[in-house]
């Protein structure tokens, strides 16, 4: 037996050569564990966005709604005509006005905390607002 095959075969067989087989599958464990990581932060931060804009157009929404249920009743249930000439509801549908008053009012707010970027939508919605509660505000003056 030579001196070179005793020598690599006491290399093959050191604890040297499984330490380092051991330290290098570590490192290779520490950097699979992280990029796994980093991946689920950047799929839970996309998840949370898109529940954030989804949140968003459901209140969007809810307003539009608001607004295109409350005005049904004022254009149809309460003709500016008849405020003006003085042919006043009965009290029950006196009451359905001014509750649809508050939620076209609570509507309008939100509409100002979501929108409060873009003074556009604000000024058409306070128009539609304004068109609504006109004839209303006219007949108490």
């Amino acid at each position: 037996m030579d001196f070179c095959s005793l020598a690599s075969d006491q290399f093959l067989n050191s604890n040297f050569l499984n330490t380092l087989i051991s330290a290098i599958l570590s490192g290779l464990l520490v950097f699979v564990t992280t990029a796994i990581a980093r991946c689920q932060y950047k799929f839970q931060k996309r998840s949370h966005e898109q529940k954030l804009l989804a949140d968003r157009e459901d209140r969007i929404l809810d307003i539009y709604n608001t607004f295109a249920n409350c005005g049904y009743v004022f254009i149809s249930g309460y003709p500016s005509v008849n405020i003006r000439l003085g042919i006043l509801p009965d009290a029950s549908a006196l009451k359905r006005l001014q509750e649809h008053q508050v939620n076209l009012n609570k509507a309008y707010h939100a509409a100002k905390l979501i929108f409060d970027e873009d003074a556009q939508i604000l000024k058409q919605l306070k128009a539609v607002l304004d068109n609504y509660f006109k004839p209303y505000i006219n007949r108490i003056r």
